[in-house]
């Protein structure tokens, strides 16, 4: 009954962030129209300790090892509705005739995909990027669930140190760079976007 609960906590929290994406991707392939549009009434995330208490049943409930993988199929999983967001927003205007074009003036399909099409998609990809490293930087809820002995990030790091010492300097310190790096981050993430949009 664990394993059940788990597996659906986990798959219901996947299936809800991919389904919709790939379903419009799928149709995107098919009849390579423009209309590359989110429903609205599609959530794009779900609360953070319903993730972290699904997945770590699930790791749990399937006897894999808490440790530094958990924590990065945790990130990846929670990243990865951000990131198609961005990368759709390149795509939704996207004129598919320009790889027309490329095929007509004889290139392959791989010399299409990675001459013209990569290069247009490029600052959607790196602005997601970045917002998934810096979502990935500052959390802290889904991690605490999901991390095993010597997997602490540097929001656990600093949790406990709060908890346990007396070195508020540092926690300072600790807590100013990473709110620098996430502020840079977001930055860079919108000037790309903005850029090339």
């Amino acid at each position: 009954a664990d394993v059940d609960v788990a597996f659906f906590a986990a798959g219901g929290a996947a299936t809800r962030a991919l389904a919709p994406d790939a379903v419009k991707a799928g149709c995107l392939v098919i009849d390579k129209s423009s209309h590359y549009r989110m429903d609205p009434d599609v959530p794009l995330v779900i609360p953070e300790i319903l993730m972290g208490m699904s997945l770590m049943l699930l790791f749990v409930s399937l006897g894999v090892q808490l440790s530094l993988i958990t924590v990065t199929i945790a990130h990846v999983t929670f990243c990865i509705s951000y990131v198609t967001l961005v990368v759709q927003a390149r795509l939704q205007d996207f004129d598919f005739q320009i790889i027309d074009a490329a095929r007509d003036l004889g290139a392959t399909r791989w010399q299409a995909l990675v001459k013209v099409l990569l290069p247009l998609l490029a600052p959607g990809i790196l602005a997601g990027g970045l917002l998934a490293f810096t979502l990935s930087v500052d959390d802290f809820v889904v991690t605490f669930f999901v991390k095993g002995p010597g997997a602490d990030t540097l929001p656990v790091v600093i949790y406990s140190m709060i908890k346990k010492s007396r070195e508020f300097p540092v926690i300072n310190a600790l807590s100013t760079l990473l709110l620098a790096i996430t502020f840079l981050a977001v930055w860079g993430s919108q000037r790309l976007t903005a850029e090339k949009s």
